[in-house]
């Protein structure tokens, strides 16, 4: 995809309707494609599951800890690669089918160009949510501390309550990030911005929003697991393309690219500096 300008975006208010009509819209005019992309997904995660048993099972074979702790790093570091590789692609698809019509179930590779980028995102987001965790667990890490090793197993419910009680405090914070930079990857792709303004322009975009978002993705997710249930998992490769471009109507909707077709959207106009 070309280089896009990134002026002329405006805020709007999702509306639940409409995301959901407009995606099973375009789900349903291209059902073919749709249901072969999400093969294709399936078939590379599946890919991935068997080499990461592979290296998983060579290194407890080899029967030392250094290979076994670097094959788990080696396992991390080609999921990590390959997942947002795959995340990058499914965004180029959904942009390109959104506003060519023509849908090519190809575009899941054409990523390329925005893998470094999208990666370093990827793993700013997770190092971010990773000191988030660390600073509320560290009244149990210092628990742990002070108390010893043996005290701590002879009294784990301390340190334990005190490690519950940090998830518990996280997981609300983790998630309002998830959900606050949820367009930060489809801006990266589409609007080829960089990473600091790829997660300030999904700030912007996601106010007002986060909700809704939550509320569709939740109801997707649970109808989605339904009916790949009842179908044998066959439902389940229509599911990971609806989801796909699902993340994409979302996004085109809530920067104004793209009719809020259910409610009258309300338009918050945001200005960018020229050039951009």
């Amino acid at each position: 995809m070309a280089p896009r300008e990134l002026g002329g975006l405006t805020r709007q208010y999702l509306s639940f309707n409409g995301v959901l009509e407009t995606t099973w819209k375009l789900f349903s005019d291209n059902m073919g494609v749709m249901f072969g992309v999400g093969a294709v997904f399936f078939g590379v995660n599946f890919a991935l599951n068997i080499l990461s048993n592979i290296l998983a099972v060579g290194a407890q074979a080899s029967g030392m800890i250094a290979i076994v702790i670097g094959a788990q790093f080696v396992n991390m570091a080609i999921s990590f690669c390959v997942q947002t590789f795959m995340q990058i692609g499914g965004i180029v698809f959904g942009l390109n089918l959104i506003r060519t019509g023509r849908p090519n179930w190809s575009d899941v590779f054409a990523g390329g160009p925005h893998f470094v980028g999208g990666c370093l995102l990827s793993l700013a987001i997770g190092l971010i949510n990773a000191a988030i965790l660390l600073v509320c667990e560290l009244p149990a890490i210092v628990l742990y501390i002070a108390q010893g090793p043996q005290q701590v197993q002879q009294q784990p419910e301390i340190v334990g309550t005190a490690a519950i009680i940090g998830v518990v405090v996280a997981a609300p914070i983790m998630i309002l990030l998830l959900y606050r930079w949820i367009f930060a990857m489809p801006f990266l792709v589409d609007r080829r911005v960089g990473i600091t303004e790829a997660l300030q322009l999904s700030t912007q975009f996601t106010q007002g929003n986060k909700f809704t978002i939550f509320v569709i993705m939740l109801v997707v997710g649970i109808l989605g697991t339904i009916i790949g249930i009842l179908t044998c998992c066959l439902g389940f490769l229509g599911y990971i393309s609806y989801f796909m471009v699902l993340m994409v109507v979302m996004y085109l909707q809530a920067t104004g690219q793209m009719p809020v077709t259910a409610l009258p959207p309300k338009l918050h106009p945001l200005q960018f500096p020229p050039g951009k």
